[in-house]
């Protein structure tokens, strides 16, 4: 007879993000990439697992010249996942050499974003907008907001360099 292994069902979900965006600064910065050991000059966390990674930096391309970001999207989240770029308080969807910028998940005692940090204000996690990105990765729709992002947008940014 066969025998399945008892495990714990863990309901899909995205990594628990500090409340106060400099935590999460103050945290991140001084934390070494897993794959070349350096402090990331551009660090993004990948919000499905909070593995660091070199966000857009030459140090982790592979051999085709694949970013660490797509590499990690692929090997974390079958090709598909979200990161948010420290530096930038900004998220971005990977997804098998696209992507699309999704809205920040911090915002200011106004309920404004700072994208890339300009403004200096104190940020706080939005749980609404995070509750957002929750529900698209967990009924995986994150595939069809990238493609819909990238209809509407006719940029045309490598994303597999990131």
């Amino acid at each position: 007879a066969m025998r399945l292994h008892a495990h714990a069902y863990r309901a899909p979900s995205l990594l628990p993000l500090p409340l106060q965006y400099h935590d999460l600064l103050k945290d991140v910065m001084k934390q070494q990439c897993t794959r070349c050991g350096t402090v990331p000059a551009e660090p993004g966390i990948c919000l499905l697992c909070g593995t660091l990674v070199c966000a857009g930096s030459e140090c982790c391309y592979n051999e085709s010249r694949v970013g660490e970001c797509t590499q990690h999207a692929i090997a974390c989240g079958a090709g598909c996942a979200p990161f948010l770029l420290v530096k930038q308080c900004l998220v971005f969807v990977i997804r098998h050499g696209s992507g699309c910028r999704h809205q920040t998940l911090y915002l200011d005692a106004y309920g404004e974003e700072d994208p890339y940090l300009k403004r200096g204000r104190p940020l706080t996690l939005n749980a609404e907008r995070y509750a957002r990105l929750r529900q698209l990765w967990c009924s995986h729709r994150l595939h069809a907001e990238v493609a819909r992002a990238n209809h509407r947008m006719a940029a045309n940014m490598s994303w597999e360099s990131i």
